[in-house]
């Protein structure tokens, strides 16, 4: 494990801790394999840090991997942190999932042109829970409100600045559904 690596996976461990809420036995496990390969690694490393307890608070633990992510472990779902893609893709989207597969494809450098370094790893986090539980949830739909809103707006910005977005009890029913049947 290369040093930036190891580095991202202690920040995520120690900003897990700090939020003093790390649940180390909820009942169920989801791997999610990220290599962290964009320049602001300790950006990714909050991010998943944060999205992580986000999962924990509806009874998911996320199991991050972050190294040989072209041979991911069984039933790890692949999050690509793309620096590079075209505009005319997905022109307003910060991310997309493959539903009929394991991908997701996060626009990075959206994301760090969308908001300051304050924000960032904060939004970066909403981005990986929403297209996370997108998969999870086995569906394309969005909620009225909270984290599977389809397009936030400024005062969802302002809200997850202060405190993550919610989950739609609609959303906590189909993720709990479809962890459960994820091999672990």
């Amino acid at each position: 494990m290369n040093v930036p690596r190891l580095a991202a996976s202690l920040l995520v461990a120690v900003s897990s801790l700090q939020a003093g809420r790390l649940n180390l036995t909820p009942p169920h496990t989801v791997k999610v394999c990220m290599e962290v390969g964009v320049n602001m690694p300790w950006v990714v490393a909050q991010g998943a840090g944060m999205a992580s307890q986000m999962f924990a608070d509806i009874g998911v633990r996320i199991q991050w991997h972050h190294d040989h992510c072209n041979a991911p472990p069984l039933g790890a779902l692949v999050v690509d942190l793309a620096t590079e893609e075209p505009a005319q893709l997905f022109p307003e989207a910060l991310a997309y999932s493959h539903l009929n597969g394991v991908e997701i494809e996060v626009f990075y450098n959206r994301i760090v042109d969308a908001v300051g370094p304050r924000l960032l790893p904060r939004l970066l986090a909403h981005v990986l829970v929403h297209e996370i539980s997108h998969m999870l949830e086995g569906v394309n739909r969005h909620s009225a409100e909270g984290i599977m809103k389809a397009r936030w707006e400024p005062n969802d910005f302002l809200e997850m600045s202060i405190k993550p977005l919610r989950f739609a009890p609609e959303d906590v029913e189909l993720i709990q559904r479809g962890v459960s049947r994820r091999p672990e």
